[in-house]
């Protein structure tokens, strides 16, 4: 399995890292900090669950994979204090999703590397992207819609980035945001749903960028709702803004009005 990025330091407290489990005893059980270099922590007995524990080994074995938060570090003694119990389902997901990720981002740095021979370079380079971002799946993601622009500030070779958008495009899913509002339109017109019907009909029809998708579903009059697919904020937020101005130039005319809320 690929290491992750390895920080020279310690953790800080409060913070949500991942352990791999090393050895259990009876008063605890110690994790190896995997984001962290040559850093390894103590689960006690009391922060291992809420539960009562007749044997630690029920909840915790080596070689287990956990998301631990950090309660207590002192540098001075390389004591770092952990606690299981103290993480939410949720968070533990989140944590892992993440650091996932960043694995598998480093796998694919490392296949560019073999096919450029240039496999001393692989830390390099992801170094390269860390100094300019807090994520490498994110930079390679935001490669699958942008291109090598991603790395205009990024101080890596034009066949580095070159063969990183390429394995980038064939591997990870372009990142997707969704915009969700409610629309409602009248007019005062003795045409007035004729009107918002064409007005409607145009939205539809309306050319769209590359990848972004738009959803129209009636609620019952005057209401509809409008669904906005696309691969970023920006582009979505001017897709929206573009189709706002439409419908306000088609129902003004008939003595209308529109109103769209998120």
């Amino acid at each position: 399995m690929a290491e992750t990025r390895k920080k020279f330091s310690f953790p800080n407290k409060d913070e949500l890292v991942v352990a791999t489990i090393t050895k259990v005893q009876n008063y605890g059980a110690f994790g190896r900090l995997e984001e962290y270099q040559n850093c390894e922590g103590m689960i006690h007995i009391s922060e291992i669950s809420n539960r009562w524990i007749k044997n630690i080994g029920d909840f915790v074995k080596d070689g287990d994979r956990v998301v631990v938060k950090v309660l207590r570090v002192d540098a001075e003694k390389g004591h770092v204090d952990l606690s299981l119990k103290s993480v939410k389902e949720a968070q533990r997901k989140e944590v892992l999703d993440l650091f996932k990720k960043e694995q598998r981002a480093r796998k694919l740095i490392e296949q560019a590397a073999k096919k450029l021979k240039a496999d001393k370079e692989v830390d390099e380079v992801i170094e390269s992207i860390y100094a300019n971002s807090d994520s490498v799946f994110d930079v390679l993601q935001n490669a699958t819609v942008e291109g090598d622009k991603v790395f205009e500030e990024i101080k890596i070779s034009d066949e580095w980035k070159k063969t990183l958008v390429k394995l980038a495009k064939d591997n990870i899913e372009a990142p997707r945001v969704e915009i969700k509002a409610t629309l409602e339109m009248e007019s005062r017109a003795s045409n007035g749903v004729e009107i918002v019907r064409t007005a409607l009909t145009g939205v539809k029809k309306k050319k769209l960028p590359k990848d972004v998708e738009l959803k129209l579903k009636y609620l019952g009059a005057p209401k509809y709702r409008l669904e906005l697919g696309a691969p970023n904020y920006k582009i979505a937020e001017q897709v929206l803004d573009g189709i706002t101005k439409d419908l306000n130039s088609a129902i003004q005319k008939g003595q209308g009005s529109v109103k769209i809320t998120r």
